[in-house]
């Protein structure tokens, strides 16, 4: 599910395993990076892409706090 809010867009997926699906999504999509045919995307819409990537990755902060929560 995909929201707006402010200045922000939300994605939700359901998932069971949300971290560990998260990785594998998010590393699927870093493989598939190198295959990209530049005659068919254009450079915006692979900065796009990237662009999500980079919102898929949590910040040093946010690791943080995911580990010393799990300890």
């Amino acid at each position: 599910m995909v929201t707006i809010k402010d200045e922000k867009i939300i994605i939700e997926i359901k998932s069971r395993c949300p971290e560990d699906d998260l990785i594998k999504m998010t590393n699927s999509l870093m493989s598939a990076i190198p295959f990209i045919n530049t005659d068919i995307l254009s450079q915006d819409m692979i900065y796009d892409l990237i662009m999500l990537l980079s919102a898929l990755y949590p910040t040093e902060e946010q690791l943080k706090k995911i580990y010393y929560e799990n300890q």
